[in-house]
C-alpha cells in the first residue's frame, strides 16, 4: 500500500492508495496502530479479491495457450518432417495423426476423421470432417490419420484470434467501472477534505479534545474509503468473461456485457445464422418411369469437380444414400448461369435450370417437372433438374416408344433446402421467457422461403427481399419502437441486438446496440466487427449469453448497492 501511495504522489495524484495509507498512519499516530493495520489488511484483501478474479481469467488464457500446438508434421522436399507450427505457411501439406492437434488452420485434402473442437467452439460432440472441410488450430484428431493443407499461418489462426480477443477483453472495463476509476481521485481528495473539516469542527466548534476529534475524522476517512466500489465491477465482469470463454461465448469487454444485459429485442439474419447457409438434398423426385438412384448417381458424377454449394449438396446427398458417382460420363462441360452438360451411354445429360434441361427432357415429362418445381418453391425449397435425353440407337431401334427400355429419356427434380441451425427451434421461446420480444428475422431471401423459416421457428416478425440498407432501416425502426414503448409504458429504454455472420450484415451490426456473430470462428470480419462472438453453431448459446450478462449486471448492482450502503450508513 505504501509503495502504491508513493507512486501516486510521485505522479502528483491523490487516489485510494494515498487515502488508505493516510488513514492508517493517522490511526497509529493517536495510539491505535492495530486499527490502522486492520485497515491496511482489509484494503489489501480487497485488492487480493480483484487479483483473484484477474487470475481466474488469466488461467482461462493460459488454458488457451496450452491448446496451441507445439509440433507439426509437414511435407517438405518430398519427405515428411517434424517442424514448429510457427514455421508453417499457407499451402503446405501437413499430416495429423490420431491424438495430435491440428498445427494451424487448414483444409482436409485426404481422409476423413472426427475432430474434438470442444475447446474452441464449446461443442460437446466430436465433429465428423471429410475432404474439403476446414480444421481449426488446436483441435484434436480422434480417429484416423488425415492430411490437410494449411490455409493460414499459426500466428493468424482462429485459436490465436480467440486468445487475442480474450486478452483484450480483460483490459476493457464497463461504463460503471470507468466512471468509478475517473472519480476515484476527486472522491479521495473530497473524503480527505471532509475529514479535515470534521477534525476542525469537532475540535474548535464542538470543543472536543484533539485526540477525540482526530479519531472521529480518521473514522470518517476510513468509512468513506471507496475500495469496495473500486472492486465491485471488475470482479463480476472478469468472472463473466471467463465463464463465457469456457462456453464458447467471447465478450469483447465489460461494455458488451452491459449492453447485452439491456436488450429488449433481437434481429437475426437468416442464411448462415438461423440456417446453416448451405443447401442439403432432401429428396430425389423421379418423374414417371425415371430411376431416381441412377439419376442422382449421374448428378454426383457431373458435379464431381464443381465448388458450387449445390454441387456439394448433390455429392453429399449421393454419399449419404450410399450411391457412388457414375463412371460412364464423358465430355462434361459447364454453361455459366445455366448448368452442366455431359454424355452418358450415347445420351446427352443436363443438370441445372429448366431453361437448360428442357431441350433434352422428354416432351411428355416437361410439364410434370415444371409442376414439381412450382410446388416445392411454394414450400420455400429449391430444385435442380437432371434430365437424360433419348439416344440415337433407341430411336433407330424403336425402343424410344417403350418407357421401360434404356435410353428413352429420364428426368428428376433434386429437391433441396437450407436446414436450420441446432437450437433454432427452441430459440424464440427461450428469448420470450427472458423478456426479449419481438424476435425478428431480416433476410435478403425471397418472401416464400423467409415465411417458411419464420413460421417453423415461431419468429414474431420477418422482413424478406431486404438489401443491406433495408436491414439498417429495420434496425433503426425497431430501436425507435422500443424507445416509444419505454416512454408510453415507463421503464428503461431497451436495446436491440443484431445477430448475423459479420460480413454482409455489417451495416445492421454497426447500427445495433450490441452485435453478435455466430459460428464464425474462421471469419475475420465477424471477430473484428461483432461485440460478441459465439463460436459454436448452436443457437441456444444466445439466450444463455443474455442470462449470463444479466446475472453479471445483477451482481455488479448488488455489489455497488452494498458498498454505498455501508459507506452511507457508517458515515452518518
Amino acid at each position: 500500500g505504501v509503495r502504491a501511495a508513493w507512486e501516486s504522489l510521485a505522479e502528483k495524484k491523490v487516489d485510494i492508495d494515498v487515502l488508505m495509507v493516510v488513514g492508517a498512519v493517522a490511526a497509529a499516530s493517536i495510539g491505535h496502530a492495530e486499527e490502522g493495520a486492520l485497515l491496511l489488511f482489509l484494503f489489501v484483501l480487497a485488492g487480493a479479491l480483484e487479483d483473484m478474479a484477474m487470475a481466474r481469467t488469466k488461467r482461462e488464457i493460459e488454458a488457451l495457450h496450452k491448446l496451441m500446438p507445439t509440433e507439426a508434421t509437414v511435407l517438405r522436399g518430398g519427405e515428411w518432417i517434424e517442424a514448429a507450427p510457427e514455421s508453417l505457411v499457407a499451402g503446405e501439406r501437413v499430416k495429423i495423426r490420431p491424438g495430435q492437434r491440428a498445427p494451424a488452420d487448414c483444409r482436409l485434402v485426404q481422409g476423413a476423421t472426427e475432430m474434438d473442437q470442444s475447446a474452441i467452439t464449446g461443442e460437446s460432440m466430436p465433429r465428423v470432417v471429410k475432404v474439403g472441410d476446414e480444421l481449426f488450430a488446436g483441435t484434436i484428431n480422434l480417429d484416423d490419420p488425415v492430411e490437410a493443407e494449411v490455409t493460414r499461418p499459426a500466428a493468424e489462426s482462429s485459436l490465436q484470434k480467440v486468445l487475442n480477443l480474450v486478452t483484450t477483453a480483460r483490459e476493457q472495463r464497463e461504463p460503471v467501472q470507468r466512471t468509478i476509476d475517473r472519480l476515484s481521485g476527486p472522491y479521495s481528495i473530497g473524503v480527505m477534505a471532509l475529514s479535515a473539516a470534521v477534525l476542525l469542527v469537532w475540535w474548535l466548534l464542538l470543543k472536543r479534545t484533539f485526540d477525540d476529534a482526530l479519531y472521529t475524522a480518521i473514522t470518517l476517512l476510513i468509512v468513506g474509503s471507496p475500495c469496495a466500489l473500486i472492486i465491485a465491477t471488475p470482479t463480476a465482469t472478469l468472472s463473466a468473461i471467463a465463464r463465457g470463454a469456457r462456453a464458447g461465448v467471447l465478450f469483447k469487454g465489460g461494455q458488451a456485457i452491459e449492453r447485452l444485459a439491456n436488450i429488449g429485442a433481437v434481429c437475426f439474419d437468416k442464411t448462415g445464422t438461423l440456417t446453416m447457409g448451405r443447401p442439403r438434398l432432401e429428396q430425389v423426385h423421379a418423374v414417371a418411369w425415371s430411376e431416381g438412384k441412377r439419376l442422382l448417381s449421374l448428378a454426383a458424377a457431373i458435379e464431381g469437380e464443381s465448388t458450387h454449394p449445390i454441387a456439394a449438396a448433390v455429392r453429399d446427398g449421393a454419399k449419404a444414400r450410399d450411391l457412388a458417382p457414375d463412371t460412364e460420363l464423358s465430355d462434361i462441360t459447364h454453361t455459366t448461369g445455366r448448368g452442366m452438360t455431359a454424355t452418358w451411354r450415347g445420351s446427352e445429360v443436363r443438370l441445372g435450370s429448366t431453361a437448360h434441361t428442357d431441350p433434352v427432357t422428354p416432351v411428355c415429362l416437361r410439364q410434370r417437372v415444371h409442376d414439381v418445381l412450382k410446388t416445392i418453391r411454394e414450400r420455400g425449397q429449391m430444385g435442380v433438374v437432371i434430365a437424360v435425353g433419348v439416344d440415337e440407337e433407341a430411336i433407330k431401334s424403336g425402343r424410344a416408344s417403350d418407357p421401360s427400355a434404356e435410353g428413352v429419356g429420364e428426368a428428376a427434380v433434386l429437391i433441396m433446402s437450407d436446414s436450420v441451425r441446432p437450437g433454432a427451434r427452441a430459440l424464440v421461446k427461450e428469448l420470450h421467457a427472458i423478456g426479449v420480444k419481438p424476435v425478428k428475422m431480416l433476410t435478403g431471401d425471397n418472401r416464400t422461403t423467409a415465411e417458411r423459416v419464420a413460421k417453423s421457428l415461431g419468429i414474431d416478425e420477418f422482413g424478406a427481399d431486404l438489401l443491406p440498407q433495408d436491414k439498417l432501416d429495420a434496425v433503426a425502426a425497431l430501436k425507435e419502437e422500443l424507445k416509444y414503448k419505454a416512454q408510453t409504458k415507463g421503464g428503461p429504454v431497451r436495446g436491440v441486438a443484431v445477430i448475423g455472420d459479420g460480413v454482409n450484415d455489417a451495416p445492421a451490426l454497426a447500427a445495433a446496440d450490441v452485435s453478435m456473430a455466430i459460428g464464425s470462428i474462421g471469419s475475420d470480419a465477424a471477430l473484428e466487427s461483432a461485440d460478441i462472438v459465439l463460436l459454436a453453431d448452436d443457437l441456444s448459446a444466445v439466450p444463455w449469453a443474455v442470462k449470463l450478462a444479466r446475472r453479471a449486471r445483477g451482481t455488479v448492482r448488488a455489489n455497488l448497492t452494498f458498498a454505498l450502503s455501508i459507506i452511507g450508513v457508517m458515515g452518518i
